[in-house]
């Protein structure tokens, strides 16, 4: 399995040469960006625009060299079926990202109750969750899908992208979720 890894923000793992270099030395860093995220949609935001991410410095691997250069994040929308070129990383144009599915959350909606460093999800079907720790929140949510190369060579790869809410509890993030749209940046 290769990996290709952005601390704090994005997980992603797949089996071809495409995205990455064998092992856990490929590291994808994502620069000032922000989320904005409702119950029924995760869009990705910076300075520069909606979408719009920069590829950090401290990238490694089959990424080192690429800090600085621009990558696109596609915007999810809960019911929208598959996402192609969710990820586009222009300096690497052979590498296809299409988005399949989100989540699952968990299964626990009680946010209220939840025990330090216990999840909980803001309401069943979310894709969301939600971990409390001693000061803060950490919401976090799961994607999968296939990444391609020109030859049409696929293989799965799976993103974990996370962001703490500080000063929040569970069931405070649950709240703001159930009446709009909460911004954080990650």
């Amino acid at each position: 399995m290769l990996i290709c890894r952005v601390p704090s923000v994005v997980l992603l793992a797949c089996a071809l040469g495409v995205c990455c270099a064998p092992v856990e030395a490929d590291v994808i860093s994502i620069a000032d960006t922000s989320v904005s995220l409702s119950s029924t949609s995760i869009a990705f935001f910076s300075l520069s625009g909606p979408g719009s991410v920069t590829l950090g410095a401290a990238s490694t691997g089959a990424f080192a060299g690429l800090g600085g250069s621009p990558a696109t994040l596609q915007s999810i929308n809960a019911g929208s079926g598959p996402i192609s070129n969710f990820l586009s990383i222009p300096t690497l144009p052979n590498a296809h990202f299409t988005l399949t599915s989100v989540g699952p959350g968990t299964a626990n909606t009680n946010c209220a109750a939840v025990a330090f460093f216990a999840s909980c999800s803001p309401f069943a079907g979310s894709p969301f969750v939600l971990t409390r720790t001693i000061a803060s929140t950490v919401l976090s949510f799961s994607a999968l899908g296939t990444v391609a190369d020109n030859s049409g060579a696929t293989s799965p790869f799976t993103a974990v992208f996370s962001t703490e809410i500080s000063g929040q509890t569970p069931a405070a993030v649950q709240t703001l979720l159930a009446s709009g749209t909460l911004q954080a940046p990650f």
